[in-house]
């Protein structure tokens, strides 16, 4: 009997928790980039998903959701990383796009701007993993590429030095992330920034002497989800709006 108790507080107060999250769906554009790679141009890949957030008041809450982000980079030029290359000479172009299934997990605060206008700040850690990968190795000179999922293990053949064998990507993205939106009735429009820790590949195809990790810009829009709630007693009625 005591059991059942138990178990029907907890369930009643699982129900209590999740009426109090909101689920709004969210469209974006990512501008990403690699660290420490000097010769490179930026991808743009698209970001979409479902963000939740519980509030534990107007002013704090607890902000994440799942998302699928695309990250990469475009004609990364520079040496292969093998031991006989010279390293600022200039022998291959890479390109990558990778989709990660995306974790955040931000506390977040607001600010009443003016009226119906509010200014949210959240920051936290994100937890990506990656699912789908679509990259191109070649030569400088044009006269030899491969399509690659690099994922896997990379092998490139050269004419001096034979056939070399690189480790895959690593599928896991962590990082911490920043983020401020704009709410504006029901329309909440937020730039993201994803600071990426982890190493993309512990041997990059284009040689660095230092790591590599994802850095990615974003652009984010999605509804703000208006509640309205009546309050009445025998001398006033008042009615109150948040947004969440």
């Amino acid at each position: 009997m005591k059991r059942l108790l138990l178990l029907a507080v907890l369930f009643m107060n699982i129900i209590s928790v999740a009426a109090q999250i909101t689920w709004v769906p969210s469209v974006g554009m990512n501008v990403s980039s690699y660290s420490n790679i000097e010769k490179e141009n930026s991808f743009s890949g698209y970001y979409l998903g479902v963000e939740a957030r519980y509030g534990f008041s107007d002013l704090w809450g607890i902000e994440s959701g799942l998302f699928l982000s695309q990250k990469g980079a475009n004609n990364m030029i520079g040496s292969l990383n093998i031991e006989e290359y010279p390293f600022d000479v200039e022998l291959v172009t890479m390109e990558t796009k990778v989709t990660y299934l995306r974790l955040p997990l931000m506390f977040s605060i607001k600010q009443t701007l003016y009226k119906d206008l509010l200014f949210q700040f959240s920051a936290g850690p994100y937890f990506s993993y990656g699912i789908i990968n679509k990259s191109t190795l070649g030569r400088m000179d044009g006269s030899y590429a491969i399509g690659i999922n690099s994922f896997e293990p990379i092998s490139f053949e050269t004419q001096a030095y034979g056939k070399k064998r690189f480790p895959g990507f690593n599928r896991w993205d962590i990082g911490a992330c920043f983020k401020a939106d704009l709410i504006m009735y029901n329309f909440k429009i937020g730039a993201l920034y994803d600071l990426g820790c982890s190493d993309v590949s512990s041997v990059f195809p284009v040689k660095s002497d230092k790591n590599i990790s994802n850095r990615t810009f974003t652009i984010q829009i999605n509804p703000a989800k208006r509640n309205v709630a009546l309050c009445k007693n025998d001398t006033c009625k008042c009615m109150q709006k948040r947004y969440v």
